[in-house]
């Protein structure tokens, strides 16, 4: 059931980054998350398997898919000269949150029952997520009236260097034959053994 729900889920991710380019990350992420949170609050109360499955799905489809798709986008719109980094502390943020939420989750639902936790997440996401969404999204720091990270006019091209990498390579001693002379040199001549 979570294999198909998983798979099915995922093909909710389909058009959500042009609806998020046409609509904004803002409302884009306010009805994901008020949505998503309404499908957890109902799952709670679920008690066919057929209406558990249609639920799974769309949990799927709107946690894992759409969500998923908002969030890297929205580090994206934000981030454009150090990208990488942030996408890297994107990724261990969120690693590091999924692993301190497990083990709490799983408390709950050992403890009160998997009903209970599922209605803890849904009030999270409901009015906590998509009103903090509705408050702080934005898509990009444009729209908040910042600069972007590295607004500074580019640096001046380098200076090309008049060296092949033959020639870099004598001159770091890993040669020993230099490439412009075609004669062997003992490695350490060159670096004036006899003074």
């Amino acid at each position: 059931m979570n294999l198909w729900a998983t798979l099915l889920g995922s093909l909710c991710c389909i058009g959500v980054g042009r609806l998020e380019d046409q609509i904004g990350t803002r409302i884009v992420l306010t009805a994901i998350a008020a949505m998503l949170g309404l499908v957890v609050l109902a799952m709670r109360v679920t008690t066919g398997v057929a209406a558990m499955f249609g639920l799974l799905v769309l949990s799927r489809g709107l946690g894992q898919s759409t969500l998923s798709v908002v969030s890297v986008t929205m580090v994206g719109q934000w981030f454009r000269g150090r990208l990488n980094l942030a996408m890297g502390i994107f990724s261990v943020a969120l690693s590091l949150g999924f692993m301190t939420a497990f083990p709490i989750i799983g408390a709950i639902v050992v403890s009160e029952g998997w009903r209970t936790a599922w209605a803890l997440i849904g009030w999270c996401l409901l009015p906590g997520l998509a009103l903090i969404a509705w408050w702080l999204a934005r898509r990009g720091p444009e729209e908040c009236g910042l600069a972007w990270e590295h607004n500074a006019k580019p640096a001046a091209a380098e200076p090309a260097v008049s060296m092949t990498w033959a020639e870099a390579l004598w001159h770091a001693g890993v040669l020993g034959v230099h490439p412009r002379k075609f004669y062997l040199q003992p490695r350490g001549s060159r670096r004036g053994l006899v003074q």
